[in-house]
């Protein structure tokens, strides 16, 4: 039985590791505590220089997105359109996923941030509004 379950851990393991969408999950204080492969590509950070560092590292406006994290974990998850930052200054938009992990008491442990980049879309449509 023991077996099964480290295969299986193996495999959602690998799955986030080699998905397409950044995935970021931040300890209760906001620290960064794992990045996928992704999450380097899209913002240009090396995934050792954003662990440990807070989330906000990535925020265009910290305050802003640390009012729609706490929203979104108080709905026990949400999808929202925002942007964050890359290493370079750009901005980037992004459609996000919070998802919070929390123990037998209630208590958040940590919470995940899956986000697709869409400036592509955003071109679409804005061609398509012009």
């Amino acid at each position: 039985m023991r077996g099964e379950e480290e295969k299986k851990e193996k495999m959602l393991s690998a799955i986030i590791e080699n998905a397409r969408e950044a995935v970021v999950s931040v300890d209760a204080d906001g620290k960064i505590i794992y990045a996928n492969k992704a999450t380097e590509e899209l913002f240009g950070w090396k995934i050792e220089e954003l662990v440990g560092k807070p989330m906000s590292i990535l925020a265009v406006d910290a305050e802003e997105q640390k009012k729609q994290f706490m929203e979104a974990l108080k709905k026990g998850g949400t999808r929202f359109e925002t942007v964050r930052k890359a290493r370079d200054g750009s901005i980037i938009p992004v459609m996000m996923t919070v998802v919070p992990f929390k123990d037998e008491n209630g208590n958040l442990i940590f919470s995940s941030g899956i986000m697709v980049d869409i400036r592509e879309q955003k071109k679409y449509e804005s061609k398509i509004e012009h």
